[in-house]
């Protein structure tokens, strides 16, 4: 057993290294006795709990152990204000029973010859900083089987566009400073890639202007 006390990472000497490439880097944590027990180094397949191999069972494992804890902390001036895990779970819960209801996240079968070819998906696109209300869009996407479909501040316009054509996103759940920036994209993109997008879902109150924009 190798002991982690000054150890940020060992090399894996238990197989062979690859033609031009180092052993492997890992962790000394993986040689202890309860992680080998539960898994191996090829696998790394160690639920922290029976059955609780998912964020959202997490989630819900939470909110019903420790419900009135706090969870997701959003800075206000020299504090945080938090969400409970409870507050946290029926809240994303809520928002995805409104996105399926809605239609926000339609089912598509993509036959592109991909890896998603024959299989049947939902996808919502989030764009905006950290915050809770990105963590809560997520888990209420995780609880409507749909994926989330991460857009950030470098991906520039024809990558955004490209990315939206491929995931034949409908919605785009955004703050309000992405509102201008994808109803530009739409008015650009002449129906090519963006003819999809129909919903903006916008974690803050939208001016008059960008409702006119929309």
């Amino acid at each position: 057993m190798h002991s982690s006390k000054y150890t940020y990472g060992i090399w894996r000497t238990d197989k062979p290294k690859e033609d031009g490439f180092s052993h492997e880097l890992i962790s000394p944590d993986s040689y202890q006795k309860t992680f080998i027990e539960q898994t191996n180094l090829d696998e790394l397949f160690v639920p922290p709990f029976p059955g609780v191999d998912t964020i959202t069972k997490a989630l819900q494992r939470n909110a019903e152990r420790i419900p009135n804890n706090d969870w997701l902390g959003t800075r206000n001036g020299n504090k945080y204000e938090w969400m409970t895990f409870r507050d946290a779970y029926e809240t994303s819960k809520a928002i995805s029973f409104g996105f399926l209801e809605l239609g926000l996240c339609p089912e598509n079968k993509f036959d592109d010859g991909s890896d998603f070819t024959g299989r049947t998906w939902r996808m919502i696109g989030i764009q905006s900083k950290n915050r809770r209300e990105w963590v809560l869009t997520n888990l209420a996407n995780c609880l409507a089987g749909s994926t989330t479909v991460a857009f950030y501040d470098t991906l520039g316009a024809d990558a955004g566009k490209y990315i939206i054509n491929q995931t034949e996103l409908t919605t785009m759940v955004v703050s309000n400073d992405y509102v201008k920036q994808l109803c530009k994209w739409k008015e650009e993109d002449k129906g090519e890639k963006m003819h999809r997008v129909k919903n903006l879902v916008v974690f803050e109150a939208v001016s008059d202007d960008d409702k006119k924009l929309a």
